[in-house]
């Protein structure tokens, strides 16, 4: 009788000293902020130790609970995109994507999809959120053939610490392969240039007529807060084009080459920088490229702007990398990359800048004693 009673409290004995081994006898909220110091890389490994941190691991508010406690991370986040639907012939099912991609712990996870597809549009971080603003979307029409609708409106934001898309209130000007930016003076979100389609693919009266005039956006727009419902107008650069390379250089913007319309009334390459002065709103004119470029990269890094890739005048591939100093006010020429690249994205992290481009599939890192890792 002696040996039953004492049994269950053998086993709970165990059942406490295995919960002491595993943290379950931890409080909840405890549980919740020490998860919070957990590296999200980490997390996987956190899921299997017991239901319980499984449990705290997948809370949903657990990303913004670690951004409040200051355990803040850097990640990269890629979100939709084109799927080479002219390479591939109109019978692509799925010439855009919404996927959204994050990189963390060394691989790539899939996270929430964007509320629809889209590709070339402009994008930034904004108060601690993705923005993709405006670009173009492919769908299929009542007979089951993509159609192209370049120059969108709809603005959306995605929030890593919850994993949500959301559409903001205030549509900006329709346009694509535009550029956005944030405001250093104000933290306001800033769009300008970009291109679109004058009654596109999917207006049944030009699709008949099979006439889709193309058209330069020359706006630049402004909006203060994600809750405001409309955009407010920002003076307009000189020459409005698509395609440029831009980056933020202390309180000023930096708009480099592009596609405008030329004379003979085809859009023409460009080496015009244009520069744009957040404090007094005023727009003008630096030293021109040392050559025409269009449908390269750009990124501002360490108080230059860097031009990667693209086309030249004679609209083929470039490995050149040119240099801004916006110091100096003067150009250069950086270490070529390794690949001709063209559609491709640039980033500054870290007093580097990273160069990605899916044709080639391939990336590299910029770095400031100027030598590149493929």
């Amino acid at each position: 009788m002696m040996r039953g009673k004492k049994r269950p409290e053998a086993e709970e004995v165990a059942e406490k000293a295995k919960r002491r081994r595993s943290g379950d006898s931890i409080a909840p909220i405890y549980m919740q902020l020490i998860a919070c110091r957990v590296p999200r890389a980490d997390h996987d490994a956190l899921r299997c130790v017991s239901k319980r941190w499984r449990s705290a691991a997948e809370r949903v508010g657990l990303q913004r609970l670690r951004a409040t406690c200051g355990w803040t991370e850097t990640g990269l986040i890629v979100a939709g995109g084109g799927d080479s639907v002219y390479e591939r012939g109109d019978s692509d099912p799925t010439p855009d994507r919404k996927e959204t991609w994050a990189l963390i712990g060394g691989r790539w996870r899939a996270m929430c999809a964007q509320p629809a597809p889209r590709c070339d549009g402009a994008v930034v971080s904004w108060r601690g959120r993705v923005v993709c603003v405006g670009g173009t979307r492919t769908v299929k029409n009542d007979a089951d053939e993509w159609t192209m609708k370049t120059g969108v409106s709809d603005v959306v934001t995605y929030d890593a610490s919850t994993d949500t898309w959301a559409e903001l209130p205030a549509k900006v000007d329709a346009r694509t392969s535009a550029y956005a930016a944030v405001d250093p003076l104000t933290d306001s979100l800033v769009v300008v240039g970009g291109w679109r389609v004058v009654g596109d693919f999917l207006d049944a009266a030009h699709a008949n007529q099979q006439v889709f005039p193309d058209e330069e956006v020359g706006s630049m727009q402004m909006l203060a807060n994600p809750t405001d419902a409309a955009w407010t107008a920002l003076p307009h650069p000189p020459y409005p084009v698509s395609n440029f390379a831009a980056g933020v250089i202390g309180s000023s913007l930096y708009v480099a080459g592009g596609l405008c319309w030329g004379d003979n009334g085809w859009r023409m390459p460009s080496d015009t920088l244009q520069v744009f002065d957040f404090g007094t709103r005023t727009w003008s004119l630096g030293p021109p490229m040392p050559s025409t470029r269009y449908y390269g990269a750009g990124c501002a890094c360490l108080g230059k702007l860097y031009i990667v890739g693209g086309k030249d005048a004679s609209r083929q591939l470039t490995r050149e990398v040119y240099v801004f100093d916006a110091a100096s006010g003067e150009w250069s020429r950086g270490l070529k990359l390794p690949h001709d690249r063209y559609y491709h994205s640039c980033v500054e992290h870290r007093g580097n800048w990273w160069c990605s481009e899916a044709r080639v599939r391939r990336s590299c890192c910029y770095r400031l004693r100027e030598t590149i890792r493929a």
